[in-house]
C-alpha cells in the first residue's frame, strides 16, 4: 500500500513527507494545507482501491482519512 500511494502522491505532483509511514494501523503523511484534501484521497480511497485491485480482493478495504495538526492528535480520540 506504501509503495501504491507514494507513486500516486508523486505522480500527482503533491510535496509530501511520510512521516509515519507505517505503525501498525496507521501512515501520517506531511504536505501543504491546500493539498490535503487531495492526499487524503490518495491515501483513503484511490490507493486503496488499487492495492485491492492488485490482491484480487473480494472484501474492499477501508481506510479512514483526517487531518491532524501534531502526532498526539493521530491518537487523541475526541
Amino acid at each position: 500500500w506504501i509503495q501504491i500511494y507514494s507513486k500516486m502522491l508523486d505522480e500527482a505532483g503533491i510535496n509530501w513527507n511520510g512521516i509515519v509511514l507505517d505503525f501498525h494501523d496507521e501512515s501520517i503523511v506531511e504536505c501543504n494545507k491546500e493539498d490535503a484534501d487531495k492526499v487524503i484521497e490518495i491515501l483513503g480511497t484511490l490507493s486503496v482501491q488499487e492495492l485491492n485491485r492488485q490482491l484480487g480482493g473480494i472484501i474492499p478495504l477501508k481506510v479512514d482519512g483526517g487531518i491532524i495538526r501534531n502526532l498526539s492528535d493521530a491518537k487523541c480520540e475526541d
